[in-house]
């Protein structure tokens, strides 16, 4: 199995059970969402520290620079590169700031740019954010309620077979939500991108 990093950040999170195998790398990206999550897990704090009230003692951290270009999860995320790791789940990237939501939604898709694997997990809404390029995603007949896909690109190229609306070579753009709240019905499903980058939002089961 190979081997993830758990990113938790700052954003909206609530208390969830983190799989953490042998060999992954758990990071907290200046949170006190730390709190939530088993303190014996934690394995590095990245951060200004200017949103976590206190590091806990004999726990290894880096202190960054208020000013830079980084954001603290983007760090993380580049150190963990650095270590080997491939495969990224974030949590805690979303809300309370939209520009930082924003901002954590393009570091998903520096992931992706690198040829590595990622995915957010909104917890709060329990929801999956992943971005697909040049491949298919597929889901079995056990998911169940919404799924939206947004390209990413000035274009891109699309197919969807199984869901409620299905699409076959068609291109969707960055300025019109075309495929907004489409709908599991019970089927295997898959969305093919053939061009571009699309951000695909779902339901987590």
């Amino acid at each position: 199995m190979e081997k993830t990093c758990i990113i938790v950040a700052n954003g909206d999170f609530s208390k969830t059970d983190i799989k953490k195998n042998v060999g992954d790398l758990l990071i907290v990206a200046d949170s006190d969402n730390y709190k939530l999550l088993n303190i014996d897990d934690i394995d590095i704090f990245v951060g200004d520290f200017d949103s976590i009230t206190q590091v806990p003692k004999n726990k290894e951290f880096i202190k960054l620079p208020s000013e830079k270009n980084d954001t603290d999860t983007m760090y993380s995320i580049k150190y963990a590169i650095k270590k080997g790791y491939k495969n990224f789940v974030l949590y805690g990237v979303l809300g309370k700031r939209f520009d930082h939501s924003l901002a954590n939604i393009q570091s998903l898709n520096y992931i992706k740019d690198k040829g590595f694997a990622g995915v957010i997990y909104d917890t709060t809404n329990n929801l999956c954010f992943k971005i697909i390029k040049n491949e298919t995603i597929e889901f079995d007949n056990k998911f169940t309620g919404t799924i939206s896909g947004f390209s990413l690109t000035n274009k891109s190229v699309i197919s969807i077979e199984g869901l409620k609306y299905p699409l076959d070579h068609k291109v969707i753009t960055n300025n019109y939500p075309l495929c907004i709240s489409n709908e599991f019905v019970g089927e295997n499903s898959k969305i093919t991108v053939y061009q571009g980058s699309v951000l695909v939002i779902f339901e987590k089961r």
